[in-house]
């Protein structure tokens, strides 16, 4: 028996039956599972999270790069897959990201918190989001929500946002994050002509048989169809639009070297914008890159003039908007019917929104100890009973996780605005600006789980932000003693 098990210990016999058992899982899932088209889902999902996996044991940073990357197009693979596999909404797909950005997340609070392996510079912000996740973790198990599988899921849309920030504050440096944020224009510039195509030159028959099977009826506009590029959601794509355009403005303002690669994109961005037929997109992204235009001055008297020429640039901008001609487009008639008449309920939704935004509050108050993560996102449609959704943040946290977690989101949206403001105090880079910029063309969306791409975007951003906040708080403070 001895002899048996050293046998067995020598290194060529343990890589002959590692082999082996590789060849016999390979043989069984292409067997059992490529066969049967309806588990194509499924071994696709394995085999990115085997990929993701692989990568994080050489480079964790590289690996949430290759996750992020696929969120952008995830809404084109899953419908892209709808011939060979059919459709289903409980798509594992969907879930690897999410499962395995949690996975490495929840491994580096055992390893910070249970082996003390880990030390990093702590702060306020990162001791609120900690606590809010303890509270997303609560939640979970809420029996309002219908049943534990809604928790579950639910907590794919709201603990994993904060895995993202806890995640990039280990892994992200400045020059990776600079290599990552100035990608996202380009990727949004090739989505953005995707997007367009749908509009211009029709969806394919994958993508119209998607939009039948699932009823998608808000992509319908007066009869003709929004764009929704490669993304899970037309909301989705209209913010990574957004995001993008203030992240090419923040550059242009700030760049010490050439400003033409980050002019150069501006116009197609903005004109995919406007084409989404999304008045919130329009107006967040005017308002972000004004605020930068302001606050890009350095002096007072040049923050006047500043302030001045754009408030006259954004009146004329809107006044024009206003009067654009349709042409019988009904996208275009859309925007500019309800950016002409915001406060008409005939032709703007803005009384709607509000409406859903205050009856959710009044929801959240009147159960002060939340209704569980499952009922404030799409699991509760599917799993729990049912959804109560407020399309924005703050108040569908009230109702997921009741006053506490509402007071510590409002403390975290706070502090985090404060910090990110006070990093472009201290370095004044193009970086940091535009992560301020990001986070308030966002207001109200930095939270929103089935965003997967810019919900992930902006906490990568976040995490970032306050890590390198503390950093470089703490260089500043010892410069100034010893001065």
């Amino acid at each position: 028996m001895r002899m048996m098990t050293g046998v067995l210990q020598k290194p060529y016999v343990k890589a002959t039956w590692i082999t082996l058992l590789s060849v016999y899982i390979a043989y069984y899932l292409g067997t059992a599972m490529v066969l049967e088209p309806y588990r194509l889902r499924m071994l696709l999902a394995i085999g990115l999270g085997l990929i993701f996996y692989a990568i994080s044991l050489i480079k964790p940073n590289k690996a949430l790069i290759a996750m992020f990357i696929l969120l952008p197009i995830l809404g084109f693979i899953r419908r892209a897959l709808i011939p060979f596999a059919g459709w289903s909404g409980f798509d594992p797909i969907v879930a690897i990201v999410p499962g395995m950005v949690c996975f490495f997340g929840f491994n580096y609070y055992y390893e910070r918190f249970f082996r003390k392996q880990l030390e990093l510079d702590d702060s306020k912000f990162f001791s609120l989001v900690r606590w809010l996740l303890f509270v997303h973790i609560m939640q979970v198990f809420n029996p309002m929500q219908g049943s534990l599988l809604a928790g579950m899921a639910g907590a794919m849309f709201y603990i994993t946002p904060l895995m993202w920030m806890t995640l990039s504050r280990q892994h992200f440096s400045e020059k990776m994050m600079i290599r990552f944020i100035k990608v996202i224009p380009i990727i949004a510039c090739i989505l953005a002509l995707y997007g367009l195509k749908q509009i211009y030159l029709g969806f394919y028959s994958f993508e119209i048989t998607w939009m039948n099977m699932t009823n998608y009826s808000s992509l319908n506009v007066q009869g003709m169809m929004r764009a929704i590029s490669t993304f899970t959601s037309a909301n989705e794509y209209a913010q990574f639009l957004s995001i993008s355009a203030v992240i090419c403005w923040a550059f242009m303002l700030k760049a010490n070297s050439s400003k033409l690669p980050f002019l150069l994109p501006l116009p197609l961005l903005f004109y995919a914008i406007f084409m989404t037929s999304q008045r919130g997109a329009a107006l967040t992204t005017m308002i972000a890159i004004s605020l930068l235009s302001i606050l890009s001055a350095r002096t007072r008297k040049s923050r006047t003039i500043v302030t001045i020429v754009t408030l006259l640039i954004t009146t004329g901008a809107y006044i024009a908007i206003i009067n654009i001609n349709p042409n019988d487009n009904a996208l275009i008639a859309h925007q500019v019917d309800g950016l002409a008449n915001p406060l008409d309920d005939e032709h703007s939704t803005v009384g709607l929104h509000w409406k859903i935004i205050m009856d959710g509050f009044v929801r959240g108050l009147t159960n002060p100890l939340g209704y569980g993560l499952g009922t404030g996102s799409i699991a509760g449609a599917k799993l729990g009973s049912g959804v109560i959704g407020t399309e924005v943040d703050l108040t569908n946290i009230l109702i997921s996780d009741g006053i506490i977690g509402f007071v510590l989101y409002f403390f975290i949206i706070v502090k985090g605005l404060k910090s990110a403001y006070r990093l472009y105090k201290l370095d004044n880079s193009p970086l940091s600006f535009a992560i301020w910029g990001i986070l308030i063309s966002t207001i109200g969306g930095w939270c929103i789980g089935g965003n997967y791409s810019t919900a992930a975007l902006i906490w990568i951003c976040i995490g970032y932000m306050d890590r390198a906040y503390v950093k470089k708080s703490r260089i500043y403070q010892e410069q100034a003693m010893k001065e």
